[in-house]
């Protein structure tokens, strides 16, 4: 396949109406919605990196926490974290593992510029919105909670080290993918979850440094909000 440019990509979703850009990542599939949040289009698609300007590192997928028994692009032989690296680098390391699957390269921005971009291998998309059904709907919402539990917890061992900074970039990461996500449970308690939790992601990411105990207590809290008894109902 030959490569086409993301720009160029987007351009012609913009032209259809394509607004922004939500993910269910456990089932590798990427929809594109319009400013009402009507689906414009959709493709199967693989996590391959990040890149994360104020570390100057790329993370490879198959590396990251939380991320066993989801499909991501291979990595080359080497070390799952390559740094120091610059954005250019780690562009072009997606473009080149995209194309090896013969995909196209997406990169997702993961909060304001100069932070974290995610980077996804997307293949043929389609019109129009992604399948479903009450049974993927209810694997969702099952993958949405251990999701949360899962990145909770560890942004909470983050939060007890000694690295303030990191603490932050990573609240401010979990607070961008659960907004991504939360797309793709509309009509569901769990997507309103995920809502609440990307605003209060932000929140304490804005006083991790100052009070970080504060933060953990709200950790536990949130975590025990996403037990699956509690967050599923038996419908859907």
């Amino acid at each position: 396949m030959a490569a086409i440019d993301s720009t160029t990509l987007m351009d012609r979703l913009i032209r259809r109406g394509a607004d922004a850009v939500e993910l269910a990542l456990a089932e590798g599939l990427v929809r594109w919605v319009d400013h009402r949040g009507e689906p414009v289009a959709w493709a199967r698609c693989s996590p391959t990196l990040s890149f994360e300007p104020a570390r100057e590192a790329l993370v490879w997928a198959r590396a990251w926490p939380g991320l066993t028994g989801h499909d991501a692009t291979p990595a080359p032989a080497g070390p799952p974290e390559r740094r120091p690296v610059d954005g250019g680098f780690a562009r072009r390391q997606a473009e080149e593992a995209a194309q090896r699957i013969g995909r196209f390269n997406l990169p997702i921005p993961l909060g304001p510029p100069h932070d974290t971009t995610l980077y996804l291998a997307v293949g043929t998309i389609t019109l129009g919105d992604w399948p479903d059904s009450p049974t993927r709907r209810a694997t969702r919402r099952e993958a949405a909670a251990a999701w949360a539990q899962e990145q909770l917890e560890l942004v909470f061992h983050e939060v007890s080290g000694p690295r303030p900074a990191e603490a932050r970039a990573q609240l401010e990461q979990v607070a961008a993918l659960a907004q991504l996500s939360a797309g793709a449970l509309l009509d569901c308690p769990e997507g309103d979850a995920l809502r609440a939790l990307s605003g209060r992601a932000l929140t304490w990411a804005a006083v991790v440094a100052a009070d970080p105990l504060c933060v953990q207590v709200a950790l536990r809290r949130e975590r025990a909000r996403w037990i699956p008894a509690r967050r599923l109902a038996p419908t859907g």
